[in-house]
């Protein structure tokens, strides 16, 4: 009865999140250091498809199907700090420093197309994990607003991430659609500015049945609170949210860490 109840309990889990997920989750220190064998299959379910990454004391190697990959581990966080340097400038929260930020980095690989394998990096911020989706070769990686996800307090893989550049807003009902715009506008979220001088509001989509704006990235939250906070929100407004980060059922594990120096 006991087993039954736990083979139960796991399957209502998977109809909610990947079961690969589940099963190859590594909820503390990264999978590759925690045994002898530098190499880690995190497709060994499947047979015909191997994702295989391995740690060595300058090198990461990783196997996806029958191609190869080699990273120096060097230049590989000299580039992560440099495109996570730059990305949080450009962005509405740019910090000052990120000495110290720890990064987890999982690799990642579609159940139903495993080639397309890439790496999900977490930064533990002040504020909480921000997640980015880098291909596999460094000198194809971008950091930008379509690529960044928040996650808050809860580490990847998480249902639910959000988008860091966009708020959607849904007027009360029997508010005209160009009243709900006036709102908006009235509201003076298009006039606020980050710490740089740029609109944190870059574009307002929508019929005024629902409406979209568009923000520098990590410009969301700030806007998402200036919106709930303005005078007559509640009259005029029914819903502030964000937009959710799509996810797909993939294997995948936590392969290694760093600390940005």
């Amino acid at each position: 009865m006991v087993l039954f109840k736990r083979l139960i309990a796991i399957l209502v889990f998977c109809s909610t999140i990947s079961c690969s997920q589940f099963f190859l989750r590594s909820p503390g220190d990264p999978v590759l250091n925690r045994d002898s064998d530098p190499c880690y299959n995190i497709s060994r379910e499947n047979a015909q498809h191997p994702i295989i990454i391995c740690e060595r004391e300058r090198s990461y190697t990783v196997q996806v199907v029958d191609k190869k990959f080699m990273f120096s581990k060097g230049e590989f966080q000299a580039r992560f700090y440099d495109h996570l340097r730059n990305f949080l400038y450009r962005s509405a929260a740019p910090q000052k420093s990120l000495r110290g930020m720890s990064v987890d980095i999982w690799l990642a690989a579609p159940v139903f197309a495993p080639d397309a394998a890439e790496w999900v990096a977490v930064v533990s911020t002040d504020e909480g994990f921000l997640a980015f989706r880098l291909p596999l070769p460094l000198e194809h990686w971008t950091m930008n607003s379509a690529n960044a996800v928040w996650l808050g307090s809860e580490d990847h893989p998480t249902l639910r991430a959000i988008r860091t550049d966009q708020v959607i807003i849904t007027p009360q009902p029997g508010l005209s659609p160009a009243n709900a715009l006036k709102f908006i506008e009235t509201s003076g979220v298009g006039a606020r500015r980050d710490i740089l001088g740029r609109p944190i509001v870059q574009r307002i989509v929508g019929d005024g049945s629902m409406i979209r704006l568009d923000t520098l990235a990590l410009g969301a939250p700030q806007v998402a609170r200036a919106i709930s906070r303005s005078a007559d929100a509640r009259s005029h407004l029914m819903a502030v949210n964000y937009s959710t980060a799509g996810g797909r059922d993939s294997y995948q594990a936590k392969v290694f860490r760093f600390t940005l120096p």
